[in-house]
């Protein structure tokens, strides 16, 4: 790979055995080296962890899948100042906790927002924790739209959507 390979950190909120992921990120990442762009992927939580806790029905294995997701997304947004852009698909976290839309301002690469599903002003995943609810930020995906250099909407609703807030949508 030549030195000037642009460099794109791929974040997204789901490894490749879900379908949002497979078809939005991963399937793209050879024809992209082709054109000397090298990905790299960084899921919010990587195989086999994702399957264990995404599919528990324990509340407290819940609690500990957004536990992880939190410092593995610290990391993720910490390693993205080593790239030229950042591709955020779906979303950062399941939770959409407070503050991760002003990390992700402060490191500040460019970003690309990918939209396949109708999540604005509303979590993927609510809390059922009324003392945890308090941390959670149901306008982050309009947030993340807004300081992205540009949106990939899924569906003409949602280009509409990411229109109120990004004037670059595709």
């Amino acid at each position: 790979m030549p030195d000037s390979a642009l460099r794109v950190l791929f974040l997204p909120l789901y490894p490749e055995v879900m379908p949002s992921s497979r078809l939005r990120v991963y399937q793209y990442l050879p024809p992209l080296k082709r054109f000397g762009i090298e990905g790299t992927v960084l899921p919010a939580l990587s195989e086999p962890w994702f399957s264990r806790f995404y599919y528990s029905p324990s509340r407290w294995m819940h609690f500990i899948q957004y536990t992880v997701e939190v410092f593995q997304n610290l990391w993720r947004i910490l390693e993205s100042r080593k790239y030229d852009l950042i591709f955020i698909q779906k979303g950062l976290l399941l939770t959409n906790l407070r503050g991760f839309d002003r990390l992700m301002r402060k490191v500040r690469p460019p970003v690309v927002f990918d939209l396949d599903d109708s999540i604005y002003g509303r979590n993927l995943v609510d809390f059922r924790w009324p003392s945890l609810q308090r941390l959670q930020d149901s306008e982050q995906t309009a947030k993340i739209s807004s300081l992205s250099r540009a949106v990939i909407a899924g569906n003409s609703y949602l280009r509409e959507r990411a229109l109120r807030y990004n004037r670059n949508v595709h």
